[in-house]
């Protein structure tokens, strides 16, 4: 049977597209000669993304922007918001990503022993974020403010030697000075508090089981000296 050439020439059209076609379907990269797409990458794991935002976080310093967090958790532990203000700046300077020579981190430097006794169960690394150190830094101030019946110094104290401490060292002393100088700068009333005396405590040397006598009851006349100099306004400053 004769095919006429009228319809033999789109047949012979139609099968080379049928057979370009599939050698398209079966290997597009070989036909048109491109290189395989390498593989995709892994997604980023939780940590990666955690320490990422970490490393953000850390970046941002400065007071403005810290001091509505600051200013928050002061008012959720019920002290003056320039009381825990005047310690960010004097422990860290705004920077959240300052370290202390004794385990300290973060803007209000806390001590991971001292959070893990507030509650925090985290890593160091977790209690760096500002959020986290202002919370339980905040919480510790509270309590030394309580402690110290709002008494500015005293308060000072037992935040940077402990919820314990009773001597107005002169490490205490200067704290407080530079904590004042900031509360004056901002226009706070606490900036009128008075600065206490330092202290000297003998300390036990020579095998001796404790101070002499003689020794401990001068120490006892300078802390009533100090405490009947210290006027009323300066015992219950802002309470």
């Amino acid at each position: 049977m004769r095919v006429s050439r009228r319809f033999a020439a789109p047949a012979r059209l139609a099968l080379a597209a049928s057979l370009l076609a599939a050698s398209l379907s079966a290997s597009p990269a070989a036909a048109l000669d491109l290189p395989d797409p390498p593989p995709p990458a892994p997604p980023p794991t939780t940590a990666d993304v955690i320490e990422a935002t970490l490393d953000d976080l850390l970046a941002v310093k400065g007071r403005d922007a810290h001091l509505a967090l600051v200013t928050m958790e002061a008012e959720r532990n019920a002290i003056p918001a320039a009381l825990a203000e005047a310690v960010v700046t004097v422990e860290s300077s705004w920077d959240p990503a300052a370290l202390g020579a004794l385990d300290e981190v973060g803007l209000m430097q806390v001590r991971p022993g001292t959070a893990a006794m507030l509650g925090f169960d985290g890593t160091t690394q977790a209690l760096r974020a500002p959020s986290v150190n202002v919370r339980y830094g905040v919480r510790y101030l509270a309590e030394a403010w309580r402690l110290a019946d709002g008494d500015l110094c005293e308060t000072l104290m037992k935040y940077r030697a402990g919820h314990g401490e009773t001597r107005m060292s002169a490490r205490s002393v200067a704290y407080c000075v530079r904590a004042i100088a900031h509360l004056k700068s901002i226009g706070s009333p606490l900036g009128d508090a008075e600065v206490p005396q330092a202290v000297a405590v003998a300390r036990r040397g020579g095998g001796a089981r404790g101070v002499d006598s003689a020794l401990w009851r001068r120490h006892q006349e300078r802390m009533r000296a100090i405490e009947s100099r210290l006027p009323d306004s300066a015992l219950s400053i802002a309470r």
